[in-house]
This record gives C-alpha cells, structure tokens and sequence, in this order.
C-alpha cells in the first residue's frame, strides 16, 4: 500500500496543478482506475 502511495504523488500530484478540489478528485479517480486496469 505504502508503494502505491509513492507512485500516486510522484505520477500525479508532484506533476501537475489543480484548479480546485474538485478538479482533483476527478483526476485522482481517474487515476486510479488507471492504475487498477490499465497499467503494465
């Protein structure tokens, strides 16, 4: 789980700039359901 959180900031919060919190969330649920089923 540690891990996961590792390479949650680096591919996505330390990358990039959120507008609003919403923003965020939706980014963040997107990444995730790219990190469940479509990364190699």
């Amino acid at each position: 789980m540690e891990n996961f959180f590792k390479i949650l900031k680096t591919e996505l919060l330390y990358i990039q700039t959120f507008v609003s919190m919403e923003d965020f969330i939706k980014q963040l649920h997107e990444y995730i359901h790219y990190y469940n089923l479509r990364r190699t």
